[in-house]
């Protein structure tokens, strides 16, 4: 049996006990366009860093151990890590709007998460011992700028907002895109299945 309705972003199915939640990637046109058009200003940036790595290079090569080399050489590590981890941020969230799926998979005993982009992921499975709760929480939000003013910055969660705690101070984030009360309704879900005396 499936239950969906034309005012949710997600699908529900049950069968044999078992109910599969299918949610695509919430599809943000603004935000789609302000994170490619970061990405295109993050890999200009990007190519400028290499530029100046390989005059650290050249430096070292042709003057030896100086002040100059060694300066640049970090500026150019540094600025590396820390912009290629928001770029790796930023493309995440535009590939996972434009072909991202998860699929959660929930028995009485078992919680299976699988996400994917363009059909590849990866899935987890979680025994329900090992759940300690499930929860609406805020999303990690990430801010992006082209330039140092505020006008030219915006924000992006990076997370879903429903948080799945497991034992070892482990934590899951499902929902990328969904808004409080559509995450609301699949929490719901998840803790009658898995919890059907506290839900």
């Amino acid at each position: 049996m499936t239950l969906l309705s034309s005012s949710e972003n997600f699908e529900v199915q049950y069968l044999m006990g078992v109910v599969k939640i299918a949610t695509p990637g919430q599809k943000n046109p603004k935000q789609m366009w302000l994170l490619g058009a970061w990405l295109l200003y993050w890999l200009l940036f990007l190519a400028i860093l290499l530029i100046l790595g390989s005059q650290a290079v050249y430096a070292y090569k042709t003057r030896g151990v100086n002040i100059f080399s060694i300066l640049l050489g970090f500026a150019v590590f540094f600025g590396l890590i820390t912009w290629g981890m928001r770029g790796v941020a930023a493309a995440y969230v535009l590939f996972w709007q434009i072909a991202g799926l998860e699929t959660l998979e929930i028995s009485h005993n078992t919680l299976k998460i699988t996400k994917t982009i363009f059909g590849i992921g990866r899935t987890k499975e979680y025994e329900r011992n090992k759940i300690t709760s499930v929860n609406l929480s805020k999303a990690i939000i990430l801010p992006f700028a082209f330039t140092k003013f505020k006008s030219t910055s915006f924000d992006v969660a990076i997370t879903g907002s429903i948080l799945v705690k497991l034992d070892g101070r482990k934590t899951e984030y499902l929902g990328l895109g969904l808004e409080s009360k559509q995450a609301e309704k699949i929490i719901a879900i998840i803790q009658k299945q898995l919890f059907p005396n506290h839900a």
